[in-house]
């Protein structure tokens, strides 16, 4: 129910935000956007109950709904366009960078600090990304320079365009797919209980990826530049089918290791090509509203998705939720109450899994906390 009410609320944010920032500057409304999604970031941790859990992650999908497209609408209109291949992939490897950081914090400390102070510090980083952006980003001069001209109306901007953004949303529902059904269910699901590993292995792969995907988006969004975008998305997600048999069929987790290296590099380079590609793709007049709300939209499918529940091969109960915070996965327990039973201490026994939380910020921000839970089965 989180998860599917997070993302649905997702295009409600990128049309609210990208209309602000099209309309009034790119800079002023990503820093108010990230500092929006860091506020709800932090009370997540706070949340008392589940229903309040819910709320918050929905408004935190409003407000992270803007910021991706916002802030390469920023990058990529700040920079030359014979830098936008390499500018695109290092804007995407925010990522698989907060992803790592996650995957580390939850390797040293969540045994210590538990599930909510996750969520608390991985809103750290994004007061310091919107202090930057304060102090250190200049607004966007293609901004700046279609502001003294006539404007055009945003709806006459998507009417004269409509075919252009279908385009736009099927191949992002395409790549979301391809890219979120390579990871979210990979160290949980795959390695953590299939497997059985344990979680000093997990991490360890998940270590192992994310340097994989952070190579990618860097790497194959640099060679866009020279071979063409639609050439790379392409090139990478058809080699990466040559890794499927070392990274689903393999049990050594040497192997596992390097084939989730390879394919996040190729996945994650198939993303890293996508904010050049969709800021060039779109409009000037409506780039920053185009770029997240084809993005947002192409979650949604997603977020309606139900998974089985699994068994733990330890203790052979069905296990926990997956509470999306953040980017990656988040998680929690939640388990079943007696009549009565209050909301301290909650029992152990009779556990059922469920989908809630929400898919975070992008550029380390709230990503820092979101791939935490992702490790933790």
């Amino acid at each position: 129910m989180a998860i599917t009410l997070t993302l649905a609320a997702r295009p409600l944010g990128a049309l609210l935000f990208g209309y602000m920032a099209d309309r009034i500057g790119r800079r002023r409304v990503l820093i108010l956007n990230v500092l929006i999604f860091t506020a709800f970031e932090f009370v997540s941790g706070l949340a008392p109950s589940l229903a309040t859990f819910i709320v918050i992650r929905a408004l935190f999908g409003v407000a992270m709904g803007g910021e991706w497209g916002v802030g390469a609408s920023l990058t990529m209109e700040s920079i030359p366009a014979k830098w936008r291949g390499m500018a695109s992939g290092f804007l995407q490897a925010g990522y698989p960078c907060g992803y790592l950081l996650a995957s580390l914090l939850y390797w040293i400390a969540f045994s210590a600090v538990g599930w909510r102070a996750l969520f608390m510090i991985g809103a750290i980083p994004g007061l310091f990304v919107a202090g930057y952006i304060f102090f250190y980003v200049q607004e966007s001069p293609d901004w700046l320079q279609r502001k003294t001209h006539a404007k055009i109306g945003t709806w006459e901007a998507i009417s004269s365009n409509w075919q252009l953004l279908i385009y736009a949303i099927l191949i992002m529902t395409a790549i979301n797919f391809y890219a979120h059904g390579t990871q979210d269910l990979y160290p949980s699901a795959f390695l953590r209980v299939q497997h059985g590993f344990s979680v000093s292995t997990v991490s360890k792969i998940a270590i192992v990826y994310s340097v994989g995907a952070i190579l990618g988006c860097i790497l194959v969004a640099s060679l866009s530049q020279k071979i063409g975008r639609r050439r790379a998305i392409v090139g990478s997600a058809l080699l990466s089918i040559l890794v499927i048999p070392v990274w689903a069929f393999s049990d050594n987790p040497v192997y596992l290791g390097v084939g989730a290296f390879f394919m996040q590099f190729l996945v994650q380079g198939c993303f890293g090509v996508v904010p050049a590609h969709l800021n060039e793709l779109s409009p000037p007049a409506i780039r920053g509203m185009v770029s997240r709300l084809c993005l947002s939209v192409r979650e949604f499918p997603r977020g309606g998705q139900r998974h089985d529940p699994v068994v733990d091969r330890r203790s052979h109960e069905p296990r926990l939720q997956r509470c999306l915070g953040g980017g990656a996965v988040c998680r929690r327990d939640r388990h079943r109450r007696p009549r009565g039973h209050g909301a301290r201490g909650p029992r152990r026994e009779n556990g059922r899994r469920g989908d809630a939380g929400a898919i975070g910020g992008r550029a380390g921000t709230t990503n820092f906390a979101g791939g935490v839970g992702a490790i933790r089965r």
